[in-house]
């Protein structure tokens, strides 16, 4: 399922995330955390996580992406009907709440919710229907269900890439800027990022990202820390050196 519809101001209010974690091969999972808790003031999604098979997490990041150059992940949600079971019991109500959560997180993200579940009595086909009925009844239109041939041919689709090129290109900007003052956010990168060794790390990222589709020569990060220098000079707080070009 492929939420649309929130904008991008919303969507940088929106709650803190969380992990995946790995239910086979080279698959992935995103499990939301941070503001949203149980009665009790636990985590939501956290508690599902870890177990004995638990390799590795992704962070507040519902959307597919590339690895190694060579295929779109698509990471799944938590809960899956085998972490409910195993946290809770089988067919557990709870499993549903916490999924139909999720659900609504992603939407407001504008992110994609990939679920797992299985032929093996952990969910029932009545709950997968009543999470179904909650995606529509909730957010009818903003949502469009889709299979992975339908995703990957939006994800190939020219338009798609320009569209995502132009939309990186003009609101690129730092972690952090929708919260913190320019001066905060500034200080940040120029501490961190600022010297030689910083614009080279700075580079390397911007390199990755070019390799992502419509993104061909992309210098985003380097052009926020140039920014930061600018900006630093004009204050009268002098410039850290900046790496030779090679």
């Amino acid at each position: 399922m492929v939420p649309i519809g929130k904008s991008r101001k919303n969507r940088a209010q929106d709650a803190q995330g969380g992990d995946p974690v790995p239910q086979g091969p080279g698959s992935q999972q995103f499990v939301f955390g941070g503001v949203h808790h149980d009665p009790d003031g636990g985590e939501r999604f956290r508690k599902y996580l870890p177990f004995p098979s638990f390799v590795n997490t992704i962070e507040n990041y519902p959307y597919p992406y590339v690895i190694g150059n060579l295929c779109w992940e698509f990471p799944c949600i938590v809960p899956s009907d085998w972490e409910g079971q195993n946290i809770h019991k089988p067919n557990h109500p709870k499993t549903l709440e916490d999924l139909k959560a999720a659900l609504d997180l992603v939407v407001h993200k504008q992110g994609v919710f990939n679920l797992v579940f299985h032929p093996h009595g952990w969910i029932e086909n009545r709950q997968v229907v009543d999470l179904i009925d909650h995606a529509v009844k909730t957010h009818g239109t903003k949502v469009k269900f889709l299979n992975f041939r339908e995703a990957q041919e939006r994800l190939s689709d020219p338009k798609t890439a320009w569209l995502t090129s132009n939309l990186i290109r003009r609101f690129f900007e730092p972690v952090g800027a929708d919260i913190r003052s320019l001066d905060e956010v500034d200080a940040v990168t120029y501490y961190v990022l600022g010297d030689a060794e910083g614009r080279e790390v700075v580079r390397k990222i911007d390199q990755r990202i070019a390799t992502l589709p419509g993104l061909e020569g992309f210098r985003g990060v380097e052009k926020c820390l140039d920014r930061t220098h600018e900006r630093y000079g004009k204050k009268g707080l002098g410039q850290a050196p900046l790496a030779t070009a090679g």
